[in-house]
């Protein structure tokens, strides 16, 4: 095994890989009106950088297993930060959309290859430790990047909070700077590579994996990440830097459960803690549409920051737990492509709410899917056991 990466650079590109879409979240009734579309464009906003990473991300995983981790993450980061900045010149919605695509097209796989570089540098418990701090990074900066966003807006306009992207680039040199590229056995040939993951990702553990990480998506990014701010807005009156605090708040709780997650996973497994997420997210998303008051709300929130750390890293995981080095970066392909499509499905069901039914419609509709959800995940539960793969 070669030295060990950095991991301050993999946490960093694990948080630059959600600010595409946690920057903006409280900026969103600004940008929408800023081009002057309606409030259902919100999810084609979120959604821009999140549906190329359904392909792509598979792609990637594909690429980082037959010629390595490192080229990949690097020049997903120098494409992340060109994009990104030019978003926030971009002169109409069509091309601001087209820029969102192309930063979406780099993001797609910063998530996934710094899982797979973690899972080729570390195992067991030291893994488990290592993907809950990872995590917890990500959470904080989730806390972080949404008041910063708000901020940005409320002093320069709609597009304060594209400045910052530009920062990945300089963090992409680093990387072709200090992390090593993982030694790999020989591929063979494409379609040799191609069958053997096939035969991987198609397995029942796989599938099941990948199908509630679409649905714990789906719940993240259509309830709380577009119909709470619009939420906020409409009951409550928040500005954007009051929505961009919210929205951090449950980066509290979810940085919490993910500190302990290799404790947790050893006494209570990942079945019950993946089950006991989706029952929280429901209970969380019923409370927060009748909330009378904001510290009501916030306390919501802090419900569904437990359920991400619940679920999120749980399944991740998981996944690297049944991948051995030669199919690890389609095995998380697989999971971030599932999350990518949950990512861009929920906001566009939440879009559709937002011009059909109330916002406290919408979130008790999110919450029975929850509950949906944690039933079927009760009923497959052996399949997200499995034993450490070599």
């Amino acid at each position: 095994m070669t030295r060990r990466p950095p991991a301050v650079l993999l946490f960093l590109t694990s948080i630059v890989g959600v600010s595409a879409t946690s920057l903006i979240t409280s900026s969103l009734p600004d940008i929408v009106a800023a081009f002057d579309v309606p409030d259902s464009a919100a999810g084609l906003v979120l959604g821009a950088s999140t549906v190329p990473g359904i392909v792509l991300a598979l792609v990637v995983g594909l690429a980082a297993d037959r010629f390595g981790r490192k080229v990949l993450l690097v020049g997903s980061l120098l494409l992340f930060g060109a994009a990104g900045l030019a978003s926030a010149f971009a002169p109409t919605f069509g091309v601001f959309l087209a820029l969102r695509a192309l930063q979406g097209a780099g993001s797609s796989a910063l998530l996934n290859l710094t899982a797979t570089v973690i899972g080729d540098h570390w195992s067991g418990t030291d893994r488990a430790t290592m993907i809950g701090r990872n995590t917890a990074f990500v959470t904080v900066s989730i806390a972080i990047l949404p008041t910063i966003g708000g901020v940005l807006t409320d002093t320069l306009g709609f597009r304060g909070p594209f400045y910052p992207f530009a920062l990945a680039i300089p963090l992409g040199l680093a990387i072709a700077w200090r992390v090593p590229e993982t030694e790999l056995p020989p591929s063979g040939r494409f379609g040799e590579q191609l069958a053997r993951a096939w035969r991987f990702v198609t397995t029942p553990r796989m599938l099941t994996i990948a199908a509630t990480g679409v649905a714990v998506f789906v719940l993240l990014f259509g309830a709380e990440l577009t119909v709470a701010p619009f939420h906020a807005e409409g009951v409550f009156g928040l500005s954007a830097s009051a929505r961009g605090l919210l929205l951090g708040v449950p980066a509290i709780t979810a940085t919490v459960v993910a500190t302990v997650l290799g404790r947790l996973i050893g006494r209570f497994g990942r079945p019950r803690l993946v089950v006991a997420g989706a029952l929280v997210y429901g209970t969380a998303f019923a409370v927060m549409g009748v909330a009378p008051a904001v510290w009501v709300f916030v306390l919501a929130l802090l419900l569904v920051g437990s359920a991400e750390g619940f679920t999120i890293p749980v399944l991740q995981e998981s996944t690297l737990a049944g991948a051995a080095t030669e199919n690890r970066g389609i095995a998380v392909a697989v999971f971030g492509s599932a999350a990518r499509f949950g990512q861009s499905l929920g906001p566009a069901i939440a879009g559709l709410a937002l011009v059909s039914v109330s916002t406290v419609t919408a979130f008790f509709g999110f919450a029975l899917g929850a509950f949906v959800l944690a039933g079927f995940i009760w009923s497959v539960r052996g399949r997200f056991d499995v034993v450490e793969a070599e």
